[in-house]
């Protein structure tokens, strides 16, 4: 496996985003093009524990959905790394910090209507912490300023295809290895 370099302490890249920006969709077509690791959170954490997201929520309560987050975020070697975790893991401060040592991150922006359109009606079957108790605009204004935070760099995906928003990403590695 060939390696890619972003930068002297930074060597993987970390999607963060609300549900459906494309986080797992791209990150599996950049993983492909840098032939680098992916690591999905939401599928890490299904195949450990052998239990849904929804399920998660609905028997054990958000608290346990973003212990499990972090736990399995702080256990990842970033090398080389393509790493798409849950929306809702830039409320864990240790996760974070890890993220923000070890890779760069990349906010991957979509509107309130678009996450309803690809999401239809799995919006509530998605396992989404706080979605079923404050709703979707709520949650979203929370996380915005997490997001813009934590970001090395914002991508609007609203408009983009999965292989544009690959594509966009990719350039900005080869013309300089670095997008911060």
């Amino acid at each position: 496996m060939s390696s890619f370099m972003l930068s002297n302490s930074k060597k993987g890249i970390t999607f963060i985003g609300m549900p459906s920006s494309g986080k797992s969709a791209t990150g599996k077509v950049l993983k492909d093009k840098l032939r680098c690791k992916y690591v999905d959170l939401d599928i890490l954490i299904r195949e450990k524990e052998r239990i849904s997201h929804h399920q998660i929520l609905k028997e054990k309560g958000e608290k346990a959905l973003e212990d499990l987050e972090e736990k399995y975020t702080l256990e990842l070697d970033f090398e080389n790394l393509i790493f798409a975790p849950g929306g809702s893991i830039i409320f864990s401060e240790n996760a974070m910090k890890k993220i923000k040592e070890k890779s760069i991150v990349i906010h991957l922006e979509v509107s309130e209507a678009e996450i309803k359109r690809r999401l239809g009606e799995n919006l509530y079957k998605d396992g989404i912490i706080g979605l079923e108790t404050k709703g979707l605009t709520k949650i979203i204004e929370e996380r915005m300023p997490f997001y813009k935070k934590y970001a090395d760099l914002c991508i609007d995906t609203n408009n983009l295809s999965v292989d544009e928003v690959a594509e966009i990403i990719f350039e900005k590695i080869q013309k300089g290895a670095t997008i911060i």
